[in-house]
């Protein structure tokens, strides 16, 4: 017959439940927000797809037949694209192999033919949601006028990329890494470095990582598949430098929040950065505010600047380059923040902080404001002090008075009275 188990034993058991059960539901609640948030963004993005203000050219050796198509174009309701005129046909196609604008539109008249040909110049690299934009309008317009179309692609994708999204999923897959890297580290070695020796060895094994995961990215994307064009180091140094501002971002964020930080980077890079990065769907046909944000958004600017160096020449990339650099500065400064409170300005000096997950704004509250149990600790300590102290002055009395009966001895030391001259007198 079983024993039943000691009282102890069952209030242990209640006290578990009351801690853990709140603290697992608040979990599962955190995580369907996470999932509502990712939900609601991705559909948000992907969802309803719609071409607003693309650049788009019309060209024709008389300014008139092209002002006239361009007006139709900016006249269409909900403005798919935004049409200018050129007679300049050369220097409108090398728009195209800039990545300037999605497609150019060049009007041949002919006086012998009473329904001539026109021609469409597009570039798949650019991808398949600007390349069907431009197709979709220079069919139209051949179509109304009741005209010829060719088709011409400029800057054909690699065989690999048909859809022109290889530079996107490269770029997901370096910051997948560079955002897991510090996260995983806050279960190894802690959310935040105690010592400025310990901050700078992560930082140089953020770097260590930064140029491995470019190259290794690089060489899958143009040696293990043929997905990218370009040279390789250029391509390899820019993951490097994406990935490098990621992690030092995320670690500033978990050095601040401590593993609140971890969320916040998912919520930037993961929920917010990916659908807007223009990799699946171009700016262009992005509805707000994804189209806005994502260029500013170290996804975008990654996606931006691969596909340039990989297709395009390297044109454009001041934008990419500045962002990025952003971004890391403002996980440089978190982490020198941090470590002004932590291992340099700290209550204790110089001493280490115990890390306990709650990150440098959880210890300020935590250092100043102190809980109710420590206040209760703190009061009920004060009639014991005062007692003790009565106790000791009570005892320093009585010495004092055996002192003064001759019990003991005076003091000897520095201030001591001199002991009387005990010796015979002889008067003279």
């Amino acid at each position: 017959m079983s024993q039943p188990a000691p009282a102890s034993a069952h209030d242990d058991h209640k006290q578990f439940i009351r801690t853990m059960v709140p603290r697992m539901i608040i979990l599962a609640i955190m995580c369907v927000v996470v999932q509502a948030l990712m939900g609601l963004s991705y559909m948000g993005a992907f969802g309803k797809p719609d071409a607003k203000n693309a650049p788009f050219l019309v060209v024709s050796h008389h300014e008139g037949n092209a002002g006239y198509i361009a007006n139709k174009l900016n006249a269409v309701e909900g403005q798919p694209v935004r049409a200018t005129i050129s007679t300049d046909e050369k220097a409108a196609l090398q728009q195209v192999r800039e990545d300037k604008v999605v497609g150019v539109y060049v009007f041949n008249p002919s006086k012998t033919e009473k329904k001539g040909s026109d021609d469409l110049y597009y570039a798949s690299a650019q991808g398949a949601s600007r390349a069907q934009v431009a197709q979709t309008v220079g069919r139209n317009v051949a179509d109304k006028a009741e005209r010829g179309l060719k088709t011409h692609d400029l800057v054909k994708a690699a065989p690999d990329d048909a859809r022109g999204t290889a530079s996107f999923y490269l770029v997901l897959s370096w910051l997948v890494g560079a955002y897991l890297l510090p996260s995983a580290m806050t279960t190894a070695v802690g959310t935040r470095a105690r010592s400025a020796l310990g901050a700078r060895m992560r930082l140089l094994l953020f770097a260590g990582y930064a140029l491995l995961s470019g190259v290794v990215g690089t060489a899958i994307a143009q040696y293990g598949l043929d997905a990218l064009r370009g040279d390789f180091w250029p391509i390899a140094l820019m993951g490097a430098a994406l990935v490098f501002a990621v992690s030092t971002f995320t670690y500033g964020l978990t050095s601040l929040f401590g593993t609140i930080g971890i969320g916040l980077s998912i919520l930037i890079f993961v929920i917010l950065g990916n659908p807007s990065a223009g990799g699946a769907f171009a700016y262009d046909v992005l509805p707000e505010p994804w189209r806005t944000v994502g260029p500013y958004l170290p996804n975008g600017a990654g996606v931006d600047a691969v596909r340039s160096l990989s297709y395009f020449g390297g044109v454009d990339l001041e934008r990419p380059l500045w962002v990025v650099l952003a971004w890391a500065v403002a996980g440089l400064w978190m982490i020198w923040m941090v470590g002004n409170n932590t291992y340099r300005f700290s209550p204790q000096g110089v001493s280490e902080i115990e890390d306990d997950s709650v990150g440098v704004v959880g210890e300020f509250v935590e250092h100043h404001l102190p809980s109710h149990s420590e206040a209760d600790a703190s009061e009920a300590r004060e009639p014991a002090e005062k007692d003790a102290g009565d106790a000791d002055t009570a005892d320093d009395t009585d010495v004092d008075a055996d002192s003064d009966a001759g019990d003991h001895p005076a003091p000897r030391g520095r201030h001591a009275a001199p002991e009387p001259d005990e010796s015979p007198r002889h008067d003279g």
